[in-house]
C-alpha cells in the first residue's frame, strides 16, 4: 500500500482529504457529492440537513421558529458538509476566519422586527401598485409609446419584489415565521415564485457559492476570462431576453424538482439532480389569478388591452438585467483570482440603492457570512466587524461602478 493512500482521511460526511498538493496551501479535499438523502423527508437530500448553526445561536434560532440542528428544512440553518469542511477547517480562504466573528455579534442583533418588515414590504409593493394604477391614464396621454416609459418603470418596480422574497425566504423580515410565509406566498404570486423552490434553490447558492454546480453560477460569469465584447453582450443580453431561457430552466426544472445546472460533468450533473420540492395545482391557480389581477389593473379593466404587455415584459427584459447586473457585481471574482463562496459588499449608494438593492442588500458579503442575520443589521456589522474581512476586492463604491470597473479590465 503506497503512503499516499495511507495518509488519506475520510471524513464523517464522506469528504476524502489527501496530503496538500505541491505548491498549494491547503490540503486536497473531494467532497463527496450526493450523500444518501434525509431519511425522514425524500425530497430533501443530504446537502439540505447540515447544521451550521452555532451553538450560541440555537437559542435564538428556536425563539425565532426557526429548525433547529437535526430539522430536515430549507431554512438558513441548512448547509452543505463540504461547505461546512471551508467553515470549520479553513479548506476555503475565504471562510476560515467566520467561526470567530459570529461570537462577536450582540444577541440582540438577531432580534426581528415587524415595522422593519412592514416598511421594506410597503417600501417594494406600493410603488409597483402605484403604477399599475397609473398606467391607464399615462398610456391616454401618451398612446402606445407609454409602454416605452412604462416598462422600465413596472420592471424596475417588479425588480425590488425579490428583496421581500430573499429576506422571507431566510424568515428573517417578520418576526414569525408564519408571517414571513405569508408575505413570501403573496409576493411569490405576483413574481411566480414558489416559496420552496426559492428557497431550495436559494440556500443551494449559499452552500455552493463559487462552485460550478452553484445554480446562480453563469449569472455571475464565473467562467472568466472573456473578451470585451462578449463581457459587454453577457451585461446587456437580458434586455432583448436573453437571460430569459436559462432562468426558466433554473425555475421551471425547480417547479419540477430538478435544480442547478446540468452541464458540469458527472458530479455537477449528480448534484443538480438532487430532487426538490414539487409544487401542487392550487399554487399554480394562485399564480394565474395573481397575474390576470395585474393585467385587469394595468390595463383600466381592459380599456387598453395592449397594456397587458407592461408587466411581463417589464419582468422578462427589466428585472431580468438588473438582477444580472447586481449579481456581477456582487460575486464576479476579478479576471486574475478565483476564490471559493467569493462575495462582494458595496458602500451605499442612491443610484444603486433606487436601481438595483433594497433591504440593505448592498452589505452582500455580509449577508453572506451571516445569512439568517436580519437585513437592518448587516450595515451595522459592516461598520463594526468590516474592517477584519473586507479588503480592495470585496468592497466598492457603487454597484454600476463594479461592472464598469470589470469592463475596464478587459483588452
Amino acid at each position: 500500500m503506497s503512503n499516499d493512500r495511507v495518509s488519506e482521511t475520510t471524513r464523517l460526511d464522506g469528504a476524502v482529504e489527501r496530503p496538500r498538493p505541491m505548491g498549494s496551501l491547503l490540503p486536497s479535499i473531494e467532497p463527496k457529492l450526493e450523500p444518501p438523502l434525509c431519511p425522514d423527508r425524500p425530497a430533501v437530500g443530504a446537502l439540505d440537513c447540515f447544521d451550521r448553526t452555532p451553538a450560541s445561536d440555537h437559542g435564538e434560532t428556536a425563539r425565532r421558529g426557526l429548525p433547529a440542528p437535526g430539522d430536515l428544512d430549507f431554512g438558513p440553518v441548512a448547509w452543505a458538509p463540504e461547505a461546512a469542511l471551508a467553515f470549520r477547517e479553513g479548506w476555503a480562504p475565504s471562510t476560515q476566519w467566520r467561526v470567530r466573528l459570529k461570537d462577536r455579534v450582540p444577541a440582540e442583533w438577531f432580534e426581528l422586527s415587524n415595522s422593519y418588515g412592514a416598511e421594506v414590504t410597503a417600501r417594494v409593493l406600493v410603488p409597483l401598485f402605484s403604477l399599475l394604477c397609473l398606467a391607464p391614464y399615462v398610456y391616454t396621454w401618451l398612446g402606445p409609446a407609454s409602454l416605452g416609459l412604462l416598462i422600465p418603470a413596472v420592471g424596475t418596480a417588479l425588480y425590488k419584489l425579490q428583496f421581500v422574497l430573499h429576506d422571507c425566504s431566510h424568515n428573517s423580515l417578520f418576526r414569525s415565521r408564519e408571517w414571513n410565509d405569508r408575505v413570501f406566498a403573496f409576493c411569490g404570486w405576483l413574481a411566480g415564485a414558489h416559496p420552496e423552490v426559492y428557497r431550495h434553490i436559494h440556500m443551494r447558492h449559499h452552500r455552493l457559492n463559487g462552485a460550478s454546480i452553484d445554480p446562480q453560477y453563469s449569472d455571475y460569469l464565473a467562467d472568466a476570462p472573456v473578451s470585451r465584447g462578449q463581457y459587454i453582450w453577457f451585461v446587456i443580453s437580458p434586455l432583448i431576453g436573453g437571460r430569459l431561457l436559462g432562468y426558466m430552466q433554473r425555475e421551471l426544472g425547480g417547479l419540477f424538482g430538478g435544480v442547478g445546472r446540468r452541464s458540469q460533468g458527472t458530479a455537477a450533473r449528480a448534484a443538480a439532480s438532487e430532487a426538490g420540492p414539487r409544487v401542487g395545482l392550487d399554487w399554480v391557480a394562485c399564480v394565474v389569478a395573481a397575474q390576470f389581477g395585474i393585467a385587469t389593473l394595468a390595463t383600466g379593466l381592459w380599456r387598453h388591452p395592449l397594456l397587458a404587455l407592461v408587466y411581463p415584459m417589464g419582468a422578462v427584459l427589466i428585472a431580468l438585467f438588473l438582477s444580472r447586473v447586481r449579481t456581477i457585481a456582487e460575486h464576479h471574482q476579478p479576471f486574475e483570482t478565483k476564490t471559493e463562496d467569493f462575495a462582494r459588499s458595496h458602500l451605499p449608494s442612491r443610484l444603486d440603492q433606487f436601481f438595483l438593492y433594497d433591504a440593505n442588500f448592498n452589505y452582500h458579503l455580509e449577508h453572506h457570512i451571516f445569512p439568517h442575520l436580519p437585513s437592518n443589521r448587516l450595515g451595522d456589522v459592516n461598520r463594526r466587524l468590516g474592517a477584519e474581512f473586507h479588503d480592495a476586492d470585496t468592497l466598492h463604491g457603487s454597484m454600476f461602478g463594479t461592472v464598469f470597473r470589470f469592463l475596464a479590465q478587459l483588452p
